[in-house]
Formats: C-alpha cells, structure tokens, sequence
C-alpha cells in the first residue's frame, strides 16, 4: 500500500503537503521482532500525531473550499 501511496501526487501544493503527512503514518517495514516491539508503539504515538495533523488539514482544506 505504501509504495501505491507514494506514486500519488496530489492536483495541488496544499494537497500534497497533506499527502506527505499522510505518507509518515504508514508503517514501512512488516517484519516486527520482539526486540522493536516498544519502537513499534512509539512508531504508533507518532502515527497517531500524524494521523490527526491530515486530518486537520483536510478539515481546514475543506472549510476553505466550502467542500
């Protein structure tokens, strides 16, 4: 999904910082040894931020556009 995602080039520059954001969540590697489980939550704390930061942005896009 991630290597899908990364081919997508939003119509416009707004969008595209959106997208990168977007980009950052996703989780790149599969392969999760018991070493990297406490570096896989942290990973999630920070997918979490992420994830909010679109989705205001997206929110904000929106209300600018009356979409």
């Amino acid at each position: 999904m991630v290597i899908e995602a990364k081919k997508i080039k939003a119509p416009n520059a707004e969008l595209q910082v959106l997208h990168e954001i977007y980009l950052k969540a996703a989780l790149y590697k599969t392969k999760i040894s018991s070493n990297a489980f406490k570096a896989a939550n942290k990973k999630m704390d920070e997918v979490v931020k992420y994830e909010g930061q679109f989705v205001d942005g997206i929110d904000k896009y929106r209300k600018k556009y009356g979409i």
